[in-house]
C-alpha cells in the first residue's frame, strides 16, 4: 500500500513518516505539506491512503478530499488532526472520509486505523465515535450541527473559519482561491444569515461554533 501523509509541520512529517513505513501493509510512503500539494501528488501518481491533516493553510482539506476522490476513487482519506471539532468531524463524513484520528491517541491508534481502513472498513477514534452513529449504510453526529451553521453554505464556513483566525478578506481570498469580490459576497450572505455585522462577533461565533480553535 502508498501512503501519503498530508500535514504542514514538517517536524511531525519527520517524525511520523518513519513509523508508518513499518506498518506491514504500507509499501512506500510520501509526504505533501498541504492539501493543495496533495492533490497535485495524487493527480501524478495515486496512493492508496492519504492521511490529512485539517488545519493547514491553503486549499481546504475537505475539499481537496472530495477533489481526490474524483482523481483517484480507490484512494481513502483518513483525516490526523489534533481537533475533534463537530463542524470538522461533519465536514469529514461528507466528504466521505474513512476514518477520523485525533493526534494526541498516539501511534498505536494510527496504525489501527490504517489496518482497518485497508480491509474496507471505517475508523473513528474513541472521541469521535462516542459522538456519533455507525451502522451499515451511514455514519452521522449524533448532535445536529447548529441551524445558524446549517444555514452556511461550504465555502461561507470557509470564509467564516478563516476570518475568525483572524485573516482579512483580501487574504481569505487567496487562500480559498477564489476573488475579492467572490470572497466579499461571501461575507456579505454569510453575515446577513448569522446576522452578525461586526469581525469582532464573527470571530466569537466560529469559535463557539468549534469553527476556529480560541488562541
Amino acid at each position: 500500500m502508498y501512503l501519503l501523509l498530508v500535514d504542514d509541520h514538517r517536524l511531525f512529517r519527520e517524525s511520523v513518516l518513519p513509523q508508518l513505513a513499518l506498518h506491514p501493509k504500507v509499501t512506500s510512503v510520501g509526504e505533501a505539506e498541504n492539501a493543495g500539494a496533495a492533490l497535485a501528488k495524487v493527480r501524478e501518481s495515486p496512493p492508496d491512503l492519504v492521511l490529512m491533516d485539517i488545519d493547514m493553510p491553503g486549499m481546504n482539506p475537505f475539499e481537496a478530499t472530495r477533489l481526490i476522490h474524483e482523481a483517484a476513487p480507490h484512494c481513502k482519506v483518513i483525516f490526523l488532526t489534533g481537533h475533534d471539532y463537530d463542524s470538522h468531524i461533519e465536514e469529514a463524513i461528507t466528504a466521505h472520509a474513512s476514518g477520523y484520528v485525533v493526534k494526541h491517541d498516539g501511534l498505536q491508534t494510527l496504525m489501527e486505523a490504517i489496518s482497518k481502513v485497508h480491509e474496507g472498513g471505517l475508523y473513528f477514534s474513541e472521541v469521535v465515535l462516542s459522538r456519533m452513529v455507525v451502522d451499515k449504510n451511514t455514519v452521522r453526529l449524533t448532535r445536529p450541527r447548529s441551524a445558524a451553521v446549517a444555514a452556511l453554505s461550504r465555502r461561507e464556513r470557509e470564509l467564516l473559519s478563516l476570518l475568525g483566525k483572524g485573516a482579512t478578506l483580501k487574504e481569505a481570498a487567496a487562500q480559498m482561491q477564489v476573488s475579492y469580490k467572490t470572497a466579499d459576497n461571501q461575507k456579505t450572505s454569510l453575515m446577513r444569515k448569522l446576522g452578525i455585522h461586526d469581525r469582532v462577533e464573527l470571530a466569537r461565533f466560529a469559535i463557539r461554533e468549534g469553527l476556529v480553535s480560541p488562541t
